[in-house]
């Protein structure tokens, strides 16, 4: 997985800094596998899954791939 990503942050105090980052866009690699699922002593197989090739942040629950975001604040000592 490979994926520009947006990065901000602020300077609230001299000690204290907040920040936010989120994946914008990127791509994906990986091999198709098929799943596989236990429940209640029975076992069962499902379709063929991969990773999505594209990675793009979109709106709300519409991001296609993998999408990963954090806020964060940091104490400087």
């Amino acid at each position: 997985m490979r994926n520009l990503s947006i990065n901000l942050g602020y300077n609230i105090t001299s000690k204290w800094y907040a920040g936010f980052n989120i994946d914008a866009i990127g791509v994906s690699f990986g091999s198709s596998r098929q799943g596989i699922y236990y429940s209640n002593a029975t076992t069962g197989t499902v379709a063929n899954a991969k990773p999505t090739s594209l990675n793009i942040l979109l709106v709300s629950d519409n991001d296609r791939g993998t999408i990963n975001s954090e806020f964060f604040t940091r104490l400087c000592l």
